[in-house]
């Protein structure tokens, strides 16, 4: 099936049936969802490769947010400690500083991974 697109560098940022100013023609897969042409496919030398970077990106993302919630459910816990509520070696405190930490440490590596 013909359709066209508009590319970024190797990013397709854009999908038609019609044609439109700035695009390339491209023959589409019959049953290919345009959603998936424009997530899951780079434009190459004229032809669809196949790629899991847009994917991977959005799992990250999604990661990024779980991981930003976690914080605003659990950092209330610092003040239990700093009010003395909790004694610094109260499991639960102790359990918290271990999962923020290793929290802390994923969400670096996520933002450097998505450029944030």
């Amino acid at each position: 099936m013909k359709k066209f697109i508009k590319v970024n560098g190797k990013q397709i940022m854009e999908i038609r049936p019609e044609m439109f100013e700035d695009a390339f023609e491209i023959e589409v897969p019959d049953g290919m969802r345009d959603l998936d042409v424009l997530r899951k496919h780079h434009y190459v030398n004229g032809k669809l490769v196949k790629t899991d970077e847009m994917i991977n990106k959005a799992n990250l993302s999604e990661e990024y947010f779980d991981i930003r919630q976690w914080f605003v459910n659990n950092d209330w816990k610092f003040n239990k400690v700093f009010l003395g509520e909790w004694a610094d070696t109260d499991p639960r405190w102790l359990e918290y500083k271990e999962q923020r930490a290793i929290k802390r440490a994923r969400l670096d590596k996520i933002k450097e991974a998505l450029g944030v």
